[in-house]
């Protein structure tokens, strides 16, 4: 390269003189703090701001410093001196010679990642939690109520002389009771009936007024009934169930729900 050539190369920029040699990834350490790469060498600085620094930029490739680069042809004038301090400066930066990356702790490697966040998980876990207890507890209700209404009725029809005759009775009231019909301790059996008859259809009505008949025979006549009376008693109840059976299809899934029908009348 001749003279001019020379002074050509010197008269540009420092970063386009660096350009011209091939380096691509230029940090610059004479300028102002603008940059998170010259935060890697903030120990190549001066201590004071009003000193220049003795480097003027970083050669990177990949982000491993590859050359150290100081300025002497006119924007920044170092002696001999300073260019020997730059240079201790630079080689206190780099690694030994045979240093190789440490290998990670054994107790970090073992140790498992730390969840995101557990309230979240529990929530959702209570939350599936609380839907099945309320799924189980809709669940028997809607079956237990009926199946207790069934077993109890069996065991009514089982009972023999008198005790039939006032089973079939309080089927039947209770049946009505299922229904919406109000019935209390100190009501009679007619008064029962009365209270029932908006509910029932003509032949129901019928068959429970006989039915109070027979109970009243059953209990208050002192002898024991004649033969078929609990049967007929039966019967009878049987044709109050088939009567309310005629109503509405949610009149009649409401009744099959109620639980009213199967607490004491108080």
């Amino acid at each position: 390269m001749n003279t001019t050539d020379s002074n050509m190369v010197e008269d540009r920029p420092f970063a386009d003189r660096l350009l011209a040699y091939g380096c691509t990834s230029v940090i610059r350490l004479d300028e102002k703090l603008s940059a998170p790469a010259q935060l890697d060498y903030l120990d190549l600085l001066p201590k004071q701001s009003n000193h220049a620094p003795a480097l003027t930029a970083v050669a990177e490739h990949q982000g491993t410093a590859l050359l150290y680069l100081v300025d002497a042809s006119g924007d920044v004038k170092s002696d001999a001196t300073s260019l020997a301090a730059a240079t201790a400066q630079a080689r206190d930066t780099l690694p030994p010679p045979n240093a190789s990356p440490s290998p990670p702790d054994e107790d970090d490697a073992a140790a498992p990642a730390a969840p995101h966040s557990a309230g979240g998980v529990d929530s959702s876990r209570w939350a599936v939690v609380a839907g099945l207890v309320l799924l189980a507890a809709l669940l028997g209700w809607l079956l237990g109520v009926p199946l207790a209404k069934g077993v109890r009725g069996r065991s009514r029809r089982r009972r023999t002389g008198p005790a039939a005759v006032v089973a079939a009775w309080l089927e039947a009231r209770d049946r009505l009771r299922d229904h919406g019909v109000r019935a209390s301790a100190d009501m009679t059996a007619r008064d029962l009936v009365r209270s029932g008859r908006d509910i029932v259809d003509p032949v129901a009505q019928d068959a429970l007024a006989k039915l109070v008949t027979i109970v009243d025979t059953a209990l208050w006549s002192g002898a024991p009934p004649p033969g078929g009376t609990a049967e007929f008693a039966w019967y009878a109840s049987d044709t109050v169930r088939q009567g309310l059976a005629r109503r509405s299809l949610v009149a009649r899934f409401v009744a099959a729900v109620d639980p009213r029908g199967l607490r004491p009348v108080r």
